[in-house]
């Protein structure tokens, strides 16, 4: 399938509908054994913790000393990330199962940028989420379902965009702006990902990371 043809694909329960110089899909993004949300949670698992350790151990640690740190403060760190672990395995299981197999987007790549949005399902699944954190009174919860609401779809302009990532075994495309925030992830069929590479080297070539 090249950039040039046009038409709507169906398979594997996606839809691709290609025209000149432009694709836009829907798929469903699997979390449970996701390797992307694999190594991001990875990486917040060493991130919080360190940064909590850092925050509460760097003041401590300059009155009781570095041992004292590390057996008091240690401990604790190690409880947060334990917590912290438990709750992400859970509302992963949690959206797996109310999304009955994972979330559904529809991503687009044309002449203007790149974006998403966040399917019928996706959307409902937050709105349930939040209504439950206010039911139950979970500040946390209300916040973190807020935060996915508001993030249920998203633009990138190419004159916006610094880098792009591929991760080719994932079919996954990670495109970042100038500020590096709020950067928009493709995830793509096997179908349709090197229609999707080859518009985004044809829009941005010199943006494209290994």
């Amino acid at each position: 399938m090249s950039v040039a043809e046009s038409g709507v694909v169906a398979a594997g329960g996606s839809r691709t509908a290609t025209a000149e110089g432009s694709i836009i899909w829907e798929t469903k993004v699997r979390l449970i054994g996701n390797r992307v949300i694999v190594r991001d949670a990875l990486l917040l698992l060493i991130i919080c913790p360190g940064a909590l350790f850092l925050l509460i151990g760097i003041p401590y640690g300059l009155s009781e000393g570095l041992v004292a740190t590390l057996t008091d403060i240690g401990p604790l760190v190690l409880i947060a990330g334990l917590i912290f672990l438990i709750l992400l395995v859970v509302t992963l299981v949690f959206l797996h199962v109310a999304s009955r197999g994972g979330l559904s987007a529809v991503f687009v790549v044309n002449q203007d940028g790149v974006g998403f949005a966040a399917g019928s399902m996706t959307r409902t699944v937050n709105r349930a989420a939040l209504a439950g954190s206010l039911l139950f009174r979970s500040l946390g919860g209300t916040g973190a379902a807020i935060l996915a609401k508001s993030s249920e779809r998203g633009f990138i302009r190419w004159d916006e965009v610094r880098y792009i990532r591929v991760y080719p075994r994932d079919r996954f495309i990670l495109v970042r702006q100038k500020w590096l925030i709020y950067p928009i992830g493709l995830y793509c069929t096997e179908e349709n990902f090197p229609v999707v590479l080859d518009l985004i080297r044809h829009y941005k070539p010199g943006a494209v990371g290994k």
